[in-house]
């Protein structure tokens, strides 16, 4: 459980999803994107097609209380650079509104090299999108 808890993310939802800022990012979530996330805005840590990505997934995540499961790949000039499963899961403190999103991103292919996660040529391709939990739930007991 400790090794997993490295690739855990929670972070807070500002405005009803306008953004989101990082409470905790684990070691491996910081070693993957090359950079320090914890208390930083998202717009300060991704930008490009990065950042749209994620503000999709994480906003389609507080919109529907959805969980989602994603494959993605990072990938630059159409070299594939990155692949990652990630689970999205809503939090809320009062039951009906998401405050908070409790994630966990696992490499499943990591080219080491050191990558900007501000570089404007990085796009972020998603291979598998689930938003219904039992449909995420299956996909996951099938890996």
């Amino acid at each position: 459980m400790a090794e997993w808890l490295e690739h855990t993310e929670l972070l807070d939802v500002i405005n009803h999803g306008e953004t989101f800022r990082y409470r905790i990012a684990g070691r491996e979530i910081e070693r993957i994107f090359n950079t320090p996330m914890h208390g930083r805005m998202l717009e300060d840590v991704f930008s490009g097609d990065v950042l749209s990505f994620k503000l999709r997934i994480f906003r389609r995540s507080v919109e529907t209380r959805s969980v989602i499961l994603s494959n993605d790949t990072l990938e630059r000039g159409g070299e594939s650079l990155r692949k990652y499963e990630r689970i999205l899961i809503p939090l809320s403190e009062n039951g009906l509104d998401v405050d908070m999103l409790f994630g966990c991103t696992y490499p499943m292919y990591f080219r080491n090299e050191s990558i900007s996660m501000l570089d404007p040529n990085l796009k972020i391709i998603a291979e598998d999108f689930f938003e219904d939990p039992f449909e995420a739930c299956h996909a996951l007991i099938k890996a």
